[in-house]
């Protein structure tokens, strides 16, 4: 999940890997070889968090945010964003949740943020990207959104 209603910049230009499942708000990287969104990892400079769904549960790729065929995603590049949990109802009527952070650490306002093993984190351990903003809002026990500014600190 991820809310854009502050200022943003995205781009919606963005070849999505044919094969990439994403959800809202996950860290983004291009392919070296083919310039394709893949999702980030470890290591590779993160291009962004994705605005949209490409999942078998949503493909806003060929909706809302993408022209249709075209395999173009939006990706939130710059600005300041809230995430968490992406949702889905699977076809049980039982739900499924893709994390966008690693709920394991504990977040403080201002701490760095990095990528580490496809997940936003505060870990800057070894296999971290570089950092890729900051926390402005931790997520807590009763409220798992987190807020951050894409880019570095001023």
């Amino acid at each position: 999940m991820i809310n854009t209603d502050y200022i943003v910049l995205e781009d919606a230009t963005m070849l999505a890997d044919k094969d990439l499942v994403c959800s809202a708000g996950q860290p983004l990287v291009q392919d070296d070889t083919t310039g394709a969104l893949k999702l980030a990892a470890d290591g590779g400079p993160v291009v962004g968090l994705s605005k949209g769904d490409k999942n078998s549960y949503r493909d806003e790729t060929f909706g809302e945010y993408g022209a249709y065929g075209s395999r173009k995603l939006t990706v939130i590049v710059m600005g300041r964003v809230t995430i968490g949990p992406s949702v889905y109802q699977d076809t049980d009527g039982g739900e499924v949740t893709v994390e966008v952070y690693d709920k394991t650490k504990t977040y403080k306002y201002m701490d760095k943020l990095y990528v580490k093993s496809g997940l936003i984190t505060n870990d800057a351990g070894e296999g971290a990207n570089t950092e890729i903003g900051y926390c402005v809002k931790p997520p807590t026990a009763t409220d798992k959104e987190m807020a951050l500014v894409l880019g570095k600190k001023l």
